[in-house]
């Protein structure tokens, strides 16, 4: 269960140490039994971590059953603090734990849902409307509760000291490398703000990296229309956390619009400045990292990246290239339509120089290829209709004219395929949306290399080979 729920990890930055906990798991009715006698014996300042696995014997449990963990929640006599979940399974082993006993915090909770798939977006709808808590506890879902016998420490988290038990709505990543775990921290009416927290030390990496930008973005005049709040950082027992101002808003629409645009331009407006191809770190960077990945990598991924790269270098070469501050990962479901614009949550992969077009072109691709499912004819055509309409005035501010696009698409391509080919290359993730990327990108590479240097000399299989 430490490994599903990684308890032990994000639970003392937000509510205090767990001392020697004793872990049960199983299924209802017996667990709250074998449960019940744990805890009688249990040393005052010990923990007990119940999982309650989920009961699909009967199918939905009916309306007069109680959650298999409710009752044992009310009969731990000498409790100094006991924390109850429902889980919901996320994609690829992840998991989102929503609080029981606290409709507000439960609520609070469903931003923590997956958010880039329609089935997701629908069930966190219905929850948010049609039911609460309740519900779900009749559905059999599985359930985690934490119990701390007697005294409780304090949490490491400075910001949660004041309060009471709080209720918390937790989402654990992915299992492997960069798994991090984000706590909604609820209030009484609506959540007051929201942790991040690292679970090994790749992800340690990012959550310093994200506190730095967000510092930095804190501190300008500007930041208003960035970023939520950087409201702490430390690092406690090998965990590097953040705490953050929660933004409450809606999921921005999945097509490029007027306040997308508005979003990137003031951005730009205070870090935009050209730079020589040669010394752009962003593309020398995804040189190095297709080099250290060819042995991992398919010949046709290969040869893609390097044609690619090729074009780039030829078109480039004696020219500069607009860049600024990009977000790194600017999708809907990091965006927040807060009625005054946009904000933008994680900022994990932020880049402090990328070709400008950065943000936007990755905002077109994601959608285009896990929303949409576009071919990659079709995103460069769609992408092209973007840069000649709405998106026009952007480019004119930094000099680009629709031409420019398809060389800074290339830049784009190169970058988040090397990125993600790194990134998994001590582990495939259990996404197929993974691959969906993957295949898109090589396809973009040989298009927008052929666009960039004319027709190739040789075929794609005689390149591969």
């Amino acid at each position: 269960m430490e490994d599903a729920y990684a308890v032990q990890a994000w639970y003392p930055a937000a509510r205090g140490p767990l001392e020697r906990p004793l872990t049960l798991r199983g299924s209802p009715p017996g667990l709250a039994r074998r449960a019940a006698r744990a805890w009688s014996s249990l040393e005052p300042g010990r923990a007990l971590l119940v999982a309650a696995d989920a009961d699909r014997r009967s199918g939905l449990r009916g309306p007069t059953a109680a959650s298999s963990l409710a009752g044992l929640e009310r009969s731990l006599p000498g409790a100094g603090r006991v924390d109850r979940w429902l889980v919901l399974p996320g994609t690829g082993g992840s998991h989102v734990l929503l609080p029981a006993g606290s409709r507000a915090g439960f609520r609070a909770g469903l931003h923590l849902l997956p958010a880039g798939r329609r089935r997701w977006r629908v069930l966190r709808a219905l929850l948010r409307h049609a039911c609460g808590p309740g519900l779900l506890g009749y559905l059999g879902l599985p359930e985690l509760l934490v119990a701390v016998k007697g005294p409780v420490g304090r949490p490491f988290v400075p910001l949660l000291r004041k309060a009471v038990n709080p209720p918390l709505a937790v989402a654990l990543g992915v299992p492997g490398p960069f798994r991090k775990a984000i706590v909604v921290v609820g209030g009484r009416d609506h959540a007051q703000s929201v942790l991040k927290l690292s679970l090994d030390e790749p992800s340690r990496a990012r959550v310093r990296h994200e506190a730095r930008v967000l510092q930095r973005l804190t501190e300008s005049p500007r930041a208003g229309p960035f970023a939520p709040s950087l409201l702490g950082r430390g690092c406690d027992g090998g965990v590097e956390w953040i705490a953050l101002e929660f933004v409450p808003g809606r999921r921005s629409s999945d097509r490029v619009r007027r306040e997308h645009l508005a979003f990137l331009g003031e951005l730009h407006a205070g870090t935009w400045r050209r730079v020589p191809a040669e010394a752009l770190a962003y593309l020398r960077s995804a040189v190095r990292r297709a080099d250290r990945v060819a042995d991992s990598v398919d010949r046709a991924w290969l040869a893609a990246m390097r044609r690619l790269s090729e074009a780039l270098h030829a078109r480039l070469a004696g020219r500069e290239i607009p860049c600024a501050l990009a977000h790194g990962d600017f999708t809907p479901w990091n965006l927040i339509s807060t009625g005054d614009g946009l904000r933008a949550v994680d900022w994990e992969l932020s880049i402090p120089q990328a070709p400008v077009l950065h943000d936007l072109i990755h905002f077109h691709f994601q959608t285009g290829v896990l929303v949409r499912r576009r071919a990659a004819g079709q995103l460069l055509s769609e992408l092209l209709d973007l840069a000649r309409g709405r998106a026009g005035e952007l480019l004119r501010t930094h000099g680009l004219g629709p031409e420019s696009v398809v060389e800074q698409a290339g830049l784009y391509v190169l970058h988040a395929a090397t990125f993600d080919a790194r990134a998994h290359l001590h582990g495939r993730p259990p996404f197929e949306q993974v691959q969906w990327l993957r295949d898109a990108r090589v396809e973009l590479a040989w298009r927008i290399g052929e666009h960039l240097s004319g027709p190739l000399s040789c075929t794609r299989r005689e390149a591969a080979a």
